[in-house]
């Protein structure tokens, strides 16, 4: 954050996640996936929705700045994430210019790594950080303030219908996506993190320590090596390795 100016400038902290929602799992709707795609920042989101059959009117009423597109599989991948960034996300950025560079957040999902978007990124004044593995609970702002209260309001409104269709979710789910990445919930959750503003207190640094044995001088004389497993498995692998030997030796006799 130091490094390159961007302490004090919000505007150009962006943080990027997928987040699915699958009809198979409702008790009225039936269809493929639908994966959208999530950017937020200080002032403002946008996002992208995807699906394994795109048609226009799977948009109809979603969020002012939601685009789609298609998969086989129904959720993001590489080349989708690439398309992303380098046609709908530059679209909307703000704070970047040859002056300025913007920093985006995100996991290290496979779906994210391209050695091609890297260097485009660096031909664009663009700063990729990819979080260390298993701190997306800790550091990633998405998951930190807004998909659990998304994930609530989108299957209440689901469950609001005794019908629903297929062309209905990306409506409602831009609906609950307003409401879920509120700039509250925004700020808070950059807060949450220790990336703006920027606290290094934050996070408590025990929760990132590595396990360990619970082991003192106390434990250790109330429970000498020869009453546990590990020794008695050891004599029984010396009285195994000795049979062995005298089996041995008879054989050659």
């Amino acid at each position: 954050m130091s490094k390159y100016d961007l302490v004090d400038k919000p505007h150009c902290i962006y943080n990027v996640d997928e987040k699915g929602a699958c009809p198979d799992k409702t008790p009225y709707l039936r269809g493929p996936s639908v994966c959208w795609k999530c950017c937020w920042y200080a002032d403002t989101t946008f996002s992208s929705l995807f699906r394994t059959r795109m048609r226009s009117e799977l948009l109809d009423n979603c969020t002012a700045g939601c685009d789609g597109c298609v998969s086989e599989s129904g959720w993001s991948n590489t080349e989708i994430f690439k398309m992303y960034i380098k046609h709908h996300f530059m679209k909307y950025v703000q704070g970047l210019s040859s002056d300025h560079k913007i920093l985006i957040i995100y996991d290290g999902h496979k779906s994210h790594v391209s050695l091609e978007l890297i260097d485009w990124a660096k031909e664009h004044n663009i700063v990729l950080f990819v979080l260390p593995a298993h701190t997306s609970h800790l550091f990633h702002p998405l998951d930190v303030g807004c998909f659990r209260p998304l994930n609530r309001i989108l299957n209440n409104s689901i469950h609001s219908y005794m019908r629903l269709n297929k062309q209905q979710l990306g409506s409602l789910a831009s609906k609950a996506y307003v409401q879920a990445l509120s700039a509250e919930n925004l700020k808070s959750a950059f807060r949450k993190t220790g990336i703006y503003p920027l606290d290094a207190k934050v996070i408590d640094p025990q929760v990132l320590m590595p396990s360990t044995i619970n082991c003192n001088k106390e434990n250790v004389q109330q429970f000498p090596l020869k009453n546990t497993l590990l020794w008695t498995l050891i004599k029984e692998m010396k009285i195994i390795l000795w049979l062995t030997q005298m089996i041995i030796i008879n054989f050659a006799k």
